[in-house]
């Protein structure tokens, strides 16, 4: 359960643990940190969807970035920002000619 108050306290430990995932080349660690966020609390961030973003980028699942800014857009309503846009941009040019951009 989380504390008034310290929702951004939490989210910022969650949002290290993903990145930390990033450099160490755990994606799939990243996706569940951030599903068990939605399930449980505290609820993500756009840094926290930025930082999943970004180790499945790294790691050449451009899919998967490119659902994941989709759902922060639509299912989570959380304003993207520049991190966002560059994160699923940078996944289009590592998807080798296998994205269109409507």
């Amino acid at each position: 359960r989380e504390v008034p108050g310290r929702n951004g306290s939490a989210s910022s430990c969650y949002n290290m643990a993903i990145s930390a995932c990033k450099l160490s080349l755990h994606w799939e660690a990243s996706l569940g940190i951030l599903a068990s966020m939605k399930a449980a609390g505290p609820k993500p961030t756009v840094v926290s969807y930025n930082a999943t973003m970004s180790a499945l980028e790294q790691s050449q699942h451009w899919q998967k970035t490119l659902l994941l800014h989709a759902e922060l857009l639509t299912t989570q309503r959380l304003q993207p920002n520049v991190v966002s846009f560059n994160t699923a941009l940078q996944a289009c040019a590592t998807s080798n000619g296998h994205t269109k951009i409507a």
